[in-house]
């Protein structure tokens, strides 16, 4: 039996010399070294190895807009990151009002959705979640009239110059398009906390963990495929 940290795990025997686990993600929700031992059916314990933890991203400290290019639908907030008092904030257009911790879309993070928090420390994002681009190459996020909060849905920066959207006929064309008829802001902002004031960007890209305010004139979709064609994740 594996023991990770002095719990049993979920243990698969396949020879005298190789042994598998299962470990569950409350398991490993703080960073850091674990003691991993083996006892066997006599009770006898191996001596500790560590398993070493690393964070897969590190929130900074203060308010701000952030996403992950994962998605943790079913995911507690408190279960992704290591602070379990963690509140997010997340704009719905359709009600005009924002959404709290435990509320969805506030109860967690979405691949590809942005939301506000504010951490007094920094905070580490525990464990990858579900892929929404893989097999597809791309993420298309219904948009309804008035602001949205997206984020960047892959770990390296998505140019705003290889967004697609698509409007309530399924006609595709560029963000300036989609500008110069009505159907979208072309300008996305993003929160600067050192100055308090929000940047804009509409020729640049979308960078991996931070979150972003897009104004949609009408209903629509905006498709954001994966950059250079690859799957950075």
């Amino acid at each position: 039996m594996v023991e990770l940290n002095g719990v049993q795990e979920s243990t698969t025997f396949f020879s005298a010399t190789k042994l598998t686990a299962s470990i569950p993600a409350v398991s490993i929700s703080t960073t850091g070294d674990l003691p991993v031992t083996v006892v066997d059916l006599l009770g006898n314990q191996s001596n500790a190895v560590p398993f070493r933890i690393n964070p897969v991203h590190t929130y900074d400290v203060g308010l701000q807009m952030i996403t992950a290019p994962y998605d943790y639908s079913g995911d507690a907030l408190s279960a992704i990151i290591d602070e379990p008092n963690a509140l997010a904030a997340v704009w719905y257009s359709k009600t005009k009002k924002y959404d709290l911790t435990a509320t969805a879309p506030a109860d967690t993070i979405y691949e590809g959705k942005g939301a506000w928090v504010r951490f007094l420390q920094p905070v580490n994002l525990l464990i990858k979640g579900a892929d929404l681009t893989a097999g597809t190459g791309t993420l298309t996020l219904p948009l309804p009239a008035g602001w949205n909060q997206i984020g960047n849905p892959y770990s390296v920066p998505a140019p705003l110059s290889s967004f697609v959207v698509i409007d309530g006929s399924g006609n595709r064309m560029s963000l300036a398009q989609a500008n110069a008829k009505g159907i979208i802001y072309a300008v996305l902002f993003s929160y600067n906390s050192a100055t308090n004031q929000y940047d804009a960007h509409d020729n640049d890209s979308l960078q991996p963990y931070r979150g972003y305010w897009i104004d949609a004139f009408q209903d629509c979709k905006i498709e954001i495929p994966t950059p250079n064609g690859n799957s950075p994740h």
